[in-house]
């Protein structure tokens, strides 16, 4: 049996991480709020903006079944919406700080290394998780 009701949230939740994506792409506040707020320089942070909401990559996580790798920018994620939020707030959690630091370990090694998302997330995750919240979020 299909739960609607789950269905629909999860299409809310979607569209409030499309909407907040693009606000922060249109934002030319955030890099310094976050750097200020959270004691971080304000270059790693806009790396880690271009990075997570501007950029296109090379997605080809899906490769090994059958997809064809495409270059494109990461789709919007509720989860990583709201933890920019708390950077913006100046109130992030351990989980985002994790979550972050992914980020920007995963940027570099795509950017030094010319490499595709696959291995760069997998080079990055031996290193930080890229969803610390999942257990949060599950329960």
């Amino acid at each position: 049996m299909i739960n609607s009701y789950k269905d629909g949230a999860d299409e809310l939740q979607d569209k409030l991480a499309e909407k907040l994506y693009n606000d922060y792409r249109k934002d030319n506040q955030d890099v310094s709020e976050i750097a200020e707020k959270n004691t971080l320089k304000k270059e790693n942070v806009q790396k880690c903006k271009d990075h997570i909401f501007n950029n296109e990559h090379l997605l080809d996580q899906y490769e090994e079944l059958g997809e064809p790798a495409e270059y494109k920018r990461f789709d919007p994620n509720l989860k990583q919406a709201l933890a920019w939020q708390r950077f913006k707030d100046g109130i992030p959690t351990k989980q985002d700080l994790e979550w972050l630091r992914h980020e920007f370990v995963e940027q570099a090694y795509e950017f030094k290394n010319d490499a595709g998302y696959r291995e760069s997330h997998k080079y990055a995750q031996e290193r930080y998780n890229g969803d610390p919240w999942i257990e949060e979020w599950d329960n």
